[in-house]
């Protein structure tokens, strides 16, 4: 997932878009990052219960901060995490990040 004005998450056949805020663009990508990991759990995952789910992300700090269920050194990184694997909780969902180069990474690339 790659949202940083705007973007499209997708899972399959199901497909989300949405824009950020004039209030979350203020917010520093790596939170946007987590913020569209967690709010792609929330959609593609809603129904799930009783699973483990491998969530490919594009952002190394996103990645560790999930599989990490948080970190110490940012404390807005840590509470939006805090927030997913809450979420996550409720549902017995274990999450596992892993990253995903994404096709604009891969074009500047020599």
């Amino acid at each position: 997932m790659h949202l940083v004005l705007a973007g499209v998450l997708s899972v399959k056949e199901k497909r989300a878009s949405g824009s950020w805020s004039s209030t979350e663009l203020k917010f520093q990508i790596n939170y946007l990052e987590l913020k569209a990991a967690f709010l792609g759990l929330q959609c593609f995952a809603k129904d799930f219960q009783n699973c483990e789910l491998l969530h490919q992300v594009d952002n190394t700090s996103a990645v560790a901060y999930i599989n990490k269920m948080g970190g110490v050194q940012f404390k807005h990184l840590n509470s939006i995490t805090r927030e997913l694997w809450q979420w996550c909780e409720k549902r017995n969902i274990w999450v596992f990040a892993s990253y995903m180069r994404n096709a604009k990474d891969e074009s500047t690339m020599d």
